[in-house]
């Protein structure tokens, strides 16, 4: 709303600039906004005027978390590219892929570990993505969960070869 507000203004020259559009605004609290209400355009707007993608609320809502709790996977695809970091986490120890899990959003989860999500993180009160897979209702979200852990012990098993083998 934001953002829109202001082009209209802009677009009828009532600032001179975006700079004065934004002044006194604080970008970063406005990129959590933007992100928590799934206002992709905005949420590239306040990217562009250099607000941090890894700023946090005071109980360390990140916009990443705001996006994946709330279901937003192209904010969450946006944030990502803009090189938000997938493993920060609430106060509780709760990241991003556990609350994509928790809610049951498949897409969400796989861009968040593509991104590069830990998939056995452990939250203070020993939850992780897994567990919040399985406590959703997407019966198939936990089998992926599942899969994903898999194939990512594998590349572990694999990599601990690779560095054998070129030891030897």
């Amino acid at each position: 709303m934001f953002f829109t507000t202001h082009f209209l203004l802009l677009s009828f020259g009532l600032f001179s600039s975006l700079a004065s559009a934004n002044e006194g605004v604080d970008r970063d609290h406005a990129l959590r906004d933007a992100s928590s209400e799934g206002r992709v355009e905005d949420v590239r707007y306040w990217i562009q005027q250099g607000a941090y993608v890894d700023s946090a609320s005071p109980g360390g809502w990140t916009p990443l978390i705001y996006s994946a709790d709330r279901s937003h996977s192209e904010v969450t695809d946006i944030l990502l590219q803009a090189n938000a970091d997938p493993n920060l986490c609430e106060r509780d120890g709760w990241s991003p892929l556990m609350f994509a899990a928790m809610k049951g959003d498949l897409e969400t989860c796989r861009l968040l570990i593509r991104g590069g999500a830990d998939l056995e993180h452990v939250s203070s009160n020993e939850w992780t993505p897994l567990k919040a897979a399985q406590r959703s209702k997407n019966p198939d979200l936990g089998a992926f969960m599942e899969g994903e852990i898999a194939k990512s012990k594998e590349l572990q098993v694999d990599n601990v070869g690779l560095g054998r083998d070129f030891l030897q």
